[in-house]
């Protein structure tokens, strides 16, 4: 893959893992399975998804409440932030 991720993350993904994983044993992995083939769909095609802001594309994970930024650097795509939709989605700005 060409994709590379900002530092927060994987605070974001392990927080959220957890959280699960809290409520029932293996959801966890389910949900970072879900993210996982949600990250290979955009590492092979990244136009698909749309722009929620100037350069910055969002895409939505199924049966999860949770939604990825990211933007084109090239050859790379950048992974901003991986956020609950309840939580304000300018975050990834930060």
């Amino acid at each position: 893959m060409t994709l590379r991720f900002r530092p927060r993350v994987a605070s974001d993904l392990r927080d959220a893992r957890g959280w699960y994983e809290g409520r029932r044993g293996g959801l966890g992995d389910e949900f970072i399975e879900a993210v996982e083939r949600v990250l290979e769909r955009i590492d092979q095609a990244p136009d698909h998804f749309p722009l929620v802001h100037r350069n910055v594309h969002r895409t939505l994970i199924r049966r999860f409440p949770y939604a990825i930024f990211f933007i084109q650097e090239g050859s790379e795509r950048v992974v901003l932030a991986v956020l609950h939709q309840a939580v304000n989605p300018t975050r990834w700005r930060k």
